[in-house]
Protein backbone atom coordinates (compact mmCIF):
# COMPACT_ATOMS: atom_id res chain seq x y z
CA UNK A 1 0.00 0.00 0.00
CA UNK A 2 1.36 3.33 -0.79
CA UNK A 3 0.58 6.09 0.91
CA UNK A 4 -0.11 10.00 0.50
CA UNK A 5 2.77 10.93 2.37
CA UNK A 6 5.13 8.94 1.01
CA UNK A 7 5.74 11.10 -1.83
CA UNK A 8 6.62 14.65 -2.54
CA UNK A 9 4.43 15.27 -5.40
CA UNK A 10 1.42 14.73 -3.06
CA UNK A 11 2.40 17.56 -0.92
CA UNK A 12 -0.16 20.48 -2.23
CA UNK A 13 -2.49 17.52 -2.16
CA UNK A 14 -2.07 16.88 1.41
CA UNK A 15 -2.21 20.81 1.84
CA UNK A 16 -5.23 21.15 -0.10
CA UNK A 17 -6.89 18.24 1.52
CA UNK A 18 -6.04 19.09 5.15
CA UNK A 19 -7.96 22.60 4.47
CA UNK A 20 -10.73 21.27 2.41
CA UNK A 21 -11.33 19.45 5.91
CA UNK A 22 -11.08 21.69 8.05
CA UNK A 23 -13.60 23.93 5.97
CA UNK A 24 -16.42 20.91 5.74
CA UNK A 25 -15.96 20.56 9.70
CA UNK A 26 -16.03 24.41 10.28
CA UNK A 27 -19.44 24.87 8.11
CA UNK A 28 -20.97 21.42 9.50
CA UNK A 29 -20.57 23.42 13.40
CA UNK A 30 -21.50 26.90 11.69
CA UNK A 31 -24.65 26.13 9.91
CA UNK A 32 -26.07 23.04 12.42
CA UNK A 33 -29.05 22.75 13.19
CA UNK A 34 -30.02 23.43 16.97
CA UNK A 35 -31.14 20.04 17.28
CA UNK A 36 -31.13 17.74 20.46
CA UNK A 37 -30.57 15.09 17.59
CA UNK A 38 -27.25 14.81 16.11
CA UNK A 39 -27.08 14.35 11.93
CA UNK A 40 -23.99 15.06 11.33
CA UNK A 41 -21.54 13.05 9.35
CA UNK A 42 -18.39 13.52 7.87
CA UNK A 43 -16.24 11.08 5.66
CA UNK A 44 -13.12 10.90 3.79
CA UNK A 45 -12.87 7.63 1.88
CA UNK A 46 -10.38 5.90 -0.27
CA UNK A 47 -11.21 4.42 -3.78
CA UNK A 48 -8.57 3.35 -6.03
CA UNK A 49 -6.72 6.46 -7.08
CA UNK A 50 -9.12 9.18 -5.78
CA UNK A 51 -10.26 10.63 -2.16
CA UNK A 52 -13.75 11.06 -1.71
CA UNK A 53 -14.93 14.11 1.03
CA UNK A 54 -18.56 13.60 2.73
CA UNK A 55 -20.41 15.71 4.60
CA UNK A 56 -23.53 16.32 5.49
CA UNK A 57 -25.74 18.13 8.86
CA UNK A 58 -29.53 19.63 9.12
CA UNK A 59 -30.16 23.26 8.32
CA UNK A 60 -32.29 25.96 8.63
CA UNK A 61 -34.06 27.27 5.72
CA UNK A 62 -32.13 30.50 5.81
CA UNK A 63 -28.76 28.64 6.09
CA UNK A 64 -30.00 26.42 3.07
CA UNK A 65 -30.84 29.39 0.86
CA UNK A 66 -26.77 30.80 1.85
CA UNK A 67 -25.56 27.19 0.82
CA UNK A 68 -27.29 26.41 -2.06
CA UNK A 69 -25.68 29.82 -3.83
CA UNK A 70 -22.10 29.01 -2.65
CA UNK A 71 -22.47 25.54 -3.64
CA UNK A 72 -23.56 26.20 -7.02
CA UNK A 73 -20.73 28.39 -7.22
CA UNK A 74 -18.01 25.55 -6.16
CA UNK A 75 -19.53 23.12 -8.06
CA UNK A 76 -19.53 25.48 -11.14
CA UNK A 77 -15.59 25.93 -10.79
CA UNK A 78 -14.82 22.58 -10.60
CA UNK A 79 -16.11 21.56 -13.37
CA UNK A 80 -14.36 23.84 -15.29
CA UNK A 81 -11.30 22.95 -13.97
Amino acid sequence: MIQLTQHEEHEEIKNNLSYLMVEVFQNIVRYKKENKQKYEIFSLRSIDDHLHIFSSNVVDLSSYSILKDKLKDINEKILMT
